[in-house]
Order: structure tokens, then sequence, then C-alpha cells
């Protein structure tokens, strides 16, 4: 125990010029987590500096300490000396937790309580967060740092990696890039949370290989197949995804409660009031009859459509954009079909059938439209009222567990729907806030009296399929006389 103590000291006093960058970073980012919420857009330009240079400060830091005792190579010191491997572990680790999980931890709590938020309750949130930092920007850079000689090829390795996985993203998702964001975003903490564990487990084990048997090649190879298998879960179907977030539905609900069916009318509504600006596509519209018990709402989360025209054609894209929205108590379902398809067959029948995903959410407590003091809102943070010049509340929160749905006179007004509904945590980075937007209605700001927020708290996650038979596509067409 004391060769550890020993070797922390030792690399405490080598390298403080570089940890006292990272925190003095770090501090500057909490500080300014607090002052400008919305640096992005409206901070000054230090800032911006900020949190593009802490990520960096932390990386050298850490391939720093790596290489006090340099992995590749043999005529290191501590080769020849009575060092075991496992005491050198850990002084690295207790360096780490000291100088950088621990700092971490106090500068995020302190953003929490300056947000109005109660610190103790949210002490799970923490570790959550600290488990997919330390899995996402401690593990890999670690095991980099393990398999390179010098700092400069360890960082130039790193900033190609960064620049290699945005190209792969966006080489293989234009023309998907809108659909994902409109339709996968309450996913996104599966596919980060495959992608975590994907970096740690490989990490890990290259740090193993590396300290035990200093098998560089074979070290080098694997952390490269951690990257490629991280980044590939990223693309995981919507299919597997919802498959997951089915598993995680807090409670069951019985599947004769909710049922979808075409509405009166054989399906099309009286008024049609949208339609595409693709090219590519034709904007169908479709009288829906949502059957479920009362106090609940389905929120659409995904759309697999089929159509099968008598020839054998088919169309059945893997998901499609989708929306369901409700008028004066009368649902339709909105779809954007492939418009090669809908010319060659508008005019036969088709058979045209699906399975819709939902997040079913219960209806909480009515709350009035935060003030701009703010208010800590149950389930979900501490909220802020629009401003003069805007029609949202923002929402800060750790975790937040429900929704707000706008509602007018006793209506439901729709609004947008910024939540992410996670299990835990998911966030990699420094700030322990989620800032989450509602739109609030216009109306708002003429009857302001009559607006509220229901607060929704999800409490299943179901698939749903549905059936219109054999119909003639043109009669559904947005627009069609």
């Amino acid at each position: 125990m004391s060769r550890i103590f020993h070797i922390f000291r030792k690399d405490a006093i080598r390298l403080w010029p570089q940890a006292s960058v990272f925190l003095a970073l770090l501090a500057a980012n909490a500080w300014a987590d607090r002052k400008f919420p919305n640096a992005v857009h409206d901070g000054p330009f230090p800032l911006l500096l900020v949190a593009v240079l802490l990520p960096i400060a932390c990386s050298v830091l850490l391939i720093a300490l790596i290489h006090q005792e340099r992995l590749v190579g043999d005529r290191q010191y501590w080769l020849s000396r009575p060092i075991p491997r496992r005491e050198l572990v850990g002084a690295k680790i207790l360096f780490i937790v000291v100088f950088v999980n621990l700092p971490l931890l106090l500068s995020q709590g302190a953003v929490v309580v300056a947000a109005g938020l109660p610190l103790f309750p949210n002490w799970s949130n923490f570790l959550s967060m600290q488990l997919f930092f330390t899995a996402v920007d401690i593990l890999p850079v670690a095991a980099l740092a393990a398999v390179s000689k010098n700092m400069a090829p360890a960082v130039f390795v790193f900033l190609a990696t960064v620049g290699w996985m945005t190209g792969l993203a966006a080489l293989l998702w234009p023309g998907e890039i809108a659909l994902r964001l409109a339709t996968d975003t309450s996913l996104v903490w599966i596919e980060v949370s495959l992608a975590a564990a994907a970096l740690a487990t490989g990490s890990i084990a290259v740090l193993l290989l590396q300290y035990s048997r200093r098998a560089v090649m074979l070290s080098r190879a694997l952390l490269a197949g951690t990257l490629v298998l991280a980044a590939c879960s990223l693309l995981l179907p919507h299919s597997a995804k919802w498959a997951i977030q089915m598993k995680c539905s807090p409670q069951r609900v019985d599947p004769k409660d909710f049922r979808i069916s075409a509405g009166h009318g054989g399906g099309r509504m009286r008024e049609q009031t949208r339609s595409t600006t693709d090219d590519t596509a034709v904007s169908l519209e479709f009288s829906i009859q949502i059957d479920h018990p009362p106090g609940v709402t389905m929120y659409a989360e995904g759309f697999r459509p089929i159509a099968e025209a008598p020839s054998g054609d088919s169309w059945q894209p893997a998901w499609a954009l989708a929306a369901i929205q409700s008028v004066k108590g009368v649902s339709s379902l909105l779809v954007d079909v492939d418009r090669e398809f809908y010319n060659r067959g508008k005019d036969t029948p088709v058979h045209f059938y699906g399975t819709i995903d939902f997040t079913v959410l219960s209806d909480g407590q009515m709350i009035p439209v935060p003030g701009r003091r703010g208010v800590n809102v149950p389930d979900i943070g501490w909220c802020i009222g629009p401003p003069e010049d805007s029609s949202q509340v923002w929402c800060d929160a750790t975790l937040p567990k429900a929704r707000l749905l706008p509602v007018v006179a006793g209506e439901p007004s729709g609004g947008d729907y910024s939540a992410v509904l996670a299990p835990y945590p998911y966030s990699a980075g420094y700030s322990p806030l989620q800032s989450l937007a509602f739109s609030v209605p216009p109306k708002f700001f003429v009857h302001a009296d009559e607006v509220r927020l229901l607060v929704q708290k999800p409490i299943a996650y179901i698939q749903r399929s549905f059936d219109f038979g054999n119909i003639m596509l043109a009669d559904y067409e947005v627009g069609h006389p």
C-alpha cells in the first residue's frame, strides 16, 4: 500500500501543471453552466473555448499519467525495479479518482445546488453520470495511452478517431438523419448505453492485457475493434431499440385496453391540412380510432408501415416518419409514402397495414405555467416560464421522469416533447443537467389564466398493429378533392 501512495505522490508532483489546467477549466465550466445556461448561443466566446478545451485537457492529463510508466518499449526505468503491476495500476486509479472523478463530482453537485435542485436525492444520478464519464471519457483515453509510446502520437490518434467517427456518422446517415432526429430521439439513451458498454469493456480488456503482458500489437488491434464496435452500436435498428425500451416498461398493461382501428368514414378525414415538401414522398392522412383507458395518453414514437399491391409490388421501409394528431376529438395518422410506389399503385387496391410504437403516459397533476422566478416541478426539475420574446418553458433536470403537456381551457394543445425519459442519466459530459424546452401555445399570452401544464409520467412502452385493409391510396392523399 505504501508503494501505491509513493507512486501517487510522484505523479501528483510531476503532473501538477496538467492537473491545474484541467481543474481550472472544470471550475470555469461549472461557473459558466449557471451563469450562461445557453452559452452555445448567448455566452461570450471565451466560454465556448472552455467547452472545447476541457475534454482536451482531461485527455492530456490522462495520457501523461499513463506515460509516466510507459507500457510500450523496453527501456523504461520501472521495468527493472520490483514494482508489482497491481500496485502500479492502483496508483493510477487513485490519481484519476482524486484529480478527475472527485473534482467532477464536486463541480456537478455545485451546479445542481445552484440550479435549485435537491442534492442528496440525486445521488444515484451522480453515480450513473460518473460511470458513463469513466466509460466514455477516461477508459478509452487510458487504453489509447497504454498502447502509444509518446504524447504526440496518442493525441493525434485521439483526434483522428473523433474525426473518423464523426465522418462515419455523416457518411452513413445522410437521408436518414432527419428521420432519426425526428423519431428516435427518445431512444438515444439505448444507443449511448451500448456504445459506453462497448468502450468500457474493450478499454478494460486493453488495459489488463497491457499491464499484464504488454502485448502491444494485440492490444492495438483490440482497441481498434472496440472503436468500430462502439460506432456500430449507434446504428442499431429502431426495432431492436424499441424491444429494449419495452423491457423497461414501469408497468404491465392489458393489451385489450389499447387498440387502433380505422376511423369513421372509411379511414379518411374530411379536412386535410398537411402536405410534404419532399418531392420523393406523398402525404397521406387516415382517420383512426385509438382506444385506451381514461387518464392516459398514447404518444407515437415510431412507425413501421407496409403497403402491398396485388401485383406483388410493396413498400415497407424499416421505419418511417409519421405522426398522429387530434383535432376536436378526431385522430388522424399522417404518413409520407414513397412517391414512386404511390404513382404505381394509387389507383389499385393496396393492402395497408403496420405497427406503431407508443409511450403510454399517465396524467398526473395540473400546474400553472411557471413564472420567471422558477419553480421545482416534481419528476422533472427546475422550470422557468417563457419570457416576453419566447413561447417555451425551460426546465433543468438531472433525470426527467415526466413530460409537460400544455392544456388550454381543458383541451390539450400539443407542443414540443424534448424530454428523453430514460431509466438513468446517460450523459458522459461535464454538466449534470439536461435542458428541456416545452412549447406553450400562443394563447398563453392572451388567456394566460386558462393555460395549465399537465405532468405526465410514462407507465408502459407498447407496440400496436393496425390494418386498413385494401384501400385506394389516392383517396387519402392530402389535398385530394
